[in-house]
């Protein structure tokens, strides 16, 4: 079972550039075209932390998912 202090936070485009030294603009195309996994809230580009640490390790495809 999952319990609420058990999900981290999703990060944001500044927390994700910061962590990657890349443009922000950069981690939207990334986001946009599918190179890293992604989700999209309305307007928003959010990244799980560990969505995106598997994907570093090369251990999976990128996932892109929009919601409203």
């Amino acid at each position: 079972m999952t319990h609420v202090t058990d999900i981290e936070p999703l990060l944001t485009v500044a927390d994700l550039a910061r962590w990657l030294r890349k443009h922000e603009n950069q981690i939207r195309r990334m986001a946009g075209d599918g190179t890293i996994p992604a989700l999209r809230i309305g307007e928003t580009w959010r990244f799980d932390r560990r969505e995106i640490e598997r994907w570093l390790r090369g251990e999976g495809p990128a996932r892109t998912e929009e919601t409203d």
